[in-house]
């Protein structure tokens, strides 16, 4: 098994979840986003407040207007180096970016998960950030909530789907989730 980072851990995964839309089918009752046809998105970004880098904000507005996505949450892979000023750090302090995700929840006038990551990278692959502070955890609990969530947002009776062409792409969207779960539990010892 190759070592990944956080971030590659954390993107992966998001985009796995985003990828399960391929599965996304109408059955007897179908999931919120399936019934609407939209993408479900988990969005993982180095996003500051201020900003350290302005397209980070655009990507999210972006992934928040365009149509076809349902953004779920948005993970925060934020760094320590550009939490502290300089020269500990980059340049100035910044906060991880929470202000500028409410704002686009204001704006939109709706609700948005968003949690951060830890902020040092993890120092090997069995490394499972336990002993960090829970407030750097919170990425990991929301990611593996999401998960869950799109499990049980899975239509029950999938075996009893008259159409076969639902019935295989559901039980390949639950086949991927349900795998999905156990591989992030064991990158991160949960």
């Amino acid at each position: 098994m190759s070592s990944l980072t956080r971030r590659e851990m954390i993107k992966s995964t998001a985009v796995a979840l985003a990828g399960t839309a391929a599965w996304r089918a109408v059955a007897a009752e179908p999931p919120a986003s399936a019934a609407s046809g939209r993408i479900p998105l988990v969005h993982v970004a180095d996003l500051y407040h201020p900003p350290q880098d302005p397209d980070d904000h655009i990507d999210l507005a972006t992934a928040a207007a365009l149509p076809e996505f349902d953004l779920r949450g948005v993970l925060l892979d934020c760094s320590r180096k550009f939490l502290e000023p300089a020269p500990a750090g980059w340049d100035v302090a910044r906060d991880p970016g929470f202000v500028p995700v409410a704002q686009l929840a204001w704006l939109t006038g709706r609700a948005i998960p968003v949690a951060a990551g830890p902020l040092d990278a993890l120092r090997s692959p069995a490394d499972d950030a336990r002993d960090r502070p829970a407030r750097e955890q919170a990425a990991i609990t929301l990611l593996l909530d999401l998960l869950e969530t799109e499990l049980r947002n899975l239509p029950t009776e999938i075996h009893h789907t008259r159409n076969e062409t639902y019935r295989v792409q559901l039980l390949g969207r639950l086949n991927h989730v349900n795998a999905l779960i156990p591989i992030v539990k064991s990158v991160i010892g949960r």
